[in-house]
C-alpha cells in the first residue's frame, strides 16, 4: 500500500488533473452546464483526498491502524455504489421514493448492494483474503459495510443540493468514525 501521504499527493494530482487538463482532452466526461470546481470529476479526487486525510486522522487517534483500513472501504462505497445506482436507476428505473422524485428505488437498492459488496471486499483485502471450507461470516465484519452502505444509499437519495461525491464520502467518514469509536468511548 501507499503511505498515506502518497496517496494524497495522487489524489491531489488528479485533483488537478481533473480540474486543469481533461477538460481539454476528454470534455465529453464533464456533464453539461458543469464545470471548474462544480464539476463532479473535479470533485471526485477532492472527495478522494478527503478520505485519505480523515482515515489518516482517524487511525492516529486511539487506534493502532494505518488509514488504509479506513480509507479503503469508503473509497469504495464511493467508487461503486453512486455510479450503479445511476445506471442501475436509469436502466430499471421504478417508482421514485416519497422524499425525492428523482431517484428510485431501484437505484437506491442497487447502490446498497454494490457499496456493500465493494466495501466488504475492500476490507476483506486490506486484511487479506483468508479461505477456508468451514468458512462462517463474521457478523462485525458485515455489520460496518452494512450500516455504511444503507446510510450512504439514504444521502445519495435525498435532494440536498449538494454534490454527492461529496456528501456520501463525508456521511461514510463520519459514520465510521463513530462506529469505530463506540467501543473505546464504553470502555
Amino acid at each position: 500500500y501507499l503511505e498515506w501521504w502518497q496517496a494524497a499527493g495522487c489524489a491531489v494530482l488528479a485533483l488537478l488533473h481533473n480540474r486543469y487538463l481533461l477538460a481539454r482532452y476528454a470534455s465529453r466526461l464533464f456533464r453539461e452546464g458543469e464545470s471548474g470546481w462544480k464539476s463532479g470529476v473535479v470533485r471526485y479526487p477532492l472527495a478522494v483526498l478527503g478520505i485519505i486525510l480523515a482515515s489518516e486522522i482517524i487511525a492516529r487517534g486511539d487506534w493502532d491502524e494505518d488509514y488504509a483500513r479506513f480509507a479503503m472501504p469508503l473509497w469504495a462505497i464511493l467508487a461503486f455504489g453512486d455510479p450503479v445506482a445511476a445506471f442501475v436507476g436509469r436502466w430499471a428505473g421504478g417508482p421514485p421514493p416519497p422524499w425525492n422524485p428523482k431517484k428510485t428505488w431501484s437505484g437506491s437498492a442497487a447502490f446498497v448492494l454494490a457499496a456493500f459488496a465493494a466495501s466488504l471486499a475492500a476490507i476483506y483485502a486490506h486484511h487479506g483474503f483468508r479461505y477456508s471450507w468451514d468458512w462462517t461470516p463474521d457478523w462485525d465484519l458485515l455489520l460496518l459495510p452494512a450500516v455504511l452502505s444503507l446510510a450512504c444509499a439514504y444521502v445519495e437519495s435525498l435532494d440536498l443540493g449538494a454534490d454527492d461525491n461529496l456528501t456520501v464520502p463525508i456521511t461514510a467518514t463520519l459514520l465510521f468514525w463513530f462506529v469505530e469509536a463506540i467501543p473505546s468511548w464504553i470502555s
